[in-house]
């Protein structure tokens, strides 16, 4: 369950950087027509000390290192675990009950 889950999440993270990344494109294009209109009329140290030629921030998606110490169980695995309890639990049972007899020696 939690492998797929982090698939799922590393897939969701995949799709935000891209989306992210087509936003930041988009917003240094507009950023460049703006810069090509000002230049025209403003000095470049002027467009520079004013912040105007910076492009947009970049977003970082990261995923986060797999469960990879986890035991590789699956859900059928899980529901034969109540099953193998009960046996663990009749095995110790009748060890104990076998162990009590040959300690107390025959009567």
């Amino acid at each position: 369950r939690r492998a797929a889950w982090q698939e799922m999440f590393a897939g969701q993270a995949a799709r935000l950087a891209e989306h992210c990344g087509r936003i930041t494109a988009k917003e240094a294009g507009k950023r460049e027509a703006v810069r090509r209109q000002l230049e025209r009329h403003l000095p470049l140290e002027l467009l520079v000390k004013a912040g105007l030629l910076q492009e947009p921030p970049h977003c970082t998606v990261s995923v986060p290192p797999s469960d990879a110490f986890l035991l590789p169980v699956t859900p059928a695995d899980v529901a034969r675990l109540p099953a193998a309890i009960h046996q663990a639990a009749e095995a110790a049972a009748a060890a104990a009950a076998g162990t009590s007899q040959s300690v107390a020696g025959p009567s």
